[in-house]
């Protein structure tokens, strides 16, 4: 991986702990729906409720504009954001959570068996791991795939979402 490559994974993954510290401050069902870009050039990024998301794959979403989207070409610059630049993963958080009420609403609530496995992920995948759910190009059906990252490692699918859950 080159050193630009690794600079950019290192301000995506900021992104991936910002989910850990909205599910930290009680929005558990703030869900990533991580892909790559037609070009496979970028990195993207989808933060989204878990109701908008697939049934058989909880890194997929039902619907794209119920998301707050990120891609890797943006930098720093999340979300569009022009303010965040040095943000850390918490003041990412409560930007998100002022920004994107919406989604915050309907993220807000428990989903522990997520949160176990996403925790697990971010583990699996330090310190420069970006995973993808999807792509233009054949991939695997049954787990994530790595788009950066310097180690190659199988992520399990996401637990899908059970409205039960909603609390």
């Amino acid at each position: 991986m080159s050193d630009r490559e690794n600079k950019e994974a290192l301000i995506c993954r900021r992104l991936l702990h910002m989910v850990s510290e909205l599910h930290r401050m009680g929005y558990e069902q703030a869900r990533i729906a991580p892909g790559v870009a037609p070009s496979g050039l970028f990195w993207r990024l989808s933060v989204t409720a878990a109701s908008n998301t697939t049934p058989d794959n909880g890194a997929l979403m039902t619907d794209f504009d119920r998301g707050a989207n990120y891609s890797s070409g943006a930098g720093a610059e999340f979300f569009g954001w022009k303010d965040a630049e040095n943000d850390s993963p918490a003041e990412l958080a409560i930007k998100f959570i002022e920004r994107f009420p919406d989604i915050a609403k309907e993220a807000n609530g428990r989903d522990p068996e997520y949160v176990r496995w996403y925790r697990k992920m971010l583990e699996m995948t330090e310190p420069d791991g970006l995973m993808y759910a999807y792509a233009d190009w054949p991939r695997s059906e049954d787990q994530l795939d790595i788009f950066y990252g310097s180690k190659r490692v199988e992520i399990p699918l996401p637990p899908p979402f059970r409205a039960e859950r909603k609390a």
